[in-house]
């Protein structure tokens, strides 16, 4: 259930210079597309090819969030990961 997301992400990464006809023709006419290759862009550094979710990276997004005002602090990687079961490098 968690590739095909996954691999869309993937390509969307590698293939940065075909995301604006791909964003715009079919699944977003009105998409703004330099807008979305620019999120792409600054996502790039985040995306692990493997899937490999470890404490580190988790703890890094949730202080992203928290520091944007998207969410209170008090999250813990824990208690929305379950480590034991998430995919290893």
């Amino acid at each position: 259930m968690r590739a095909a997301p996954v691999a869309g992400l993937v390509w969307r990464i590698i293939s940065r210079d075909g995301l604006g006809a791909a964003t715009g023709s079919v699944n977003q006419p009105a998409a703004d597309v330099t807008a979305a290759v620019g999120e792409i862009t600054l996502m790039a550094p985040y995306v692990k090819t493997s899937g490999v979710i470890d404490r580190k990276r988790v703890t890094d997004a949730i202080a992203t969030l928290e520091r944007s005002g998207l969410i209170t602090p008090g999250l813990t990687p824990d208690s929305v990961v379950d480590f034991a079961l998430a995919p290893t490098g």
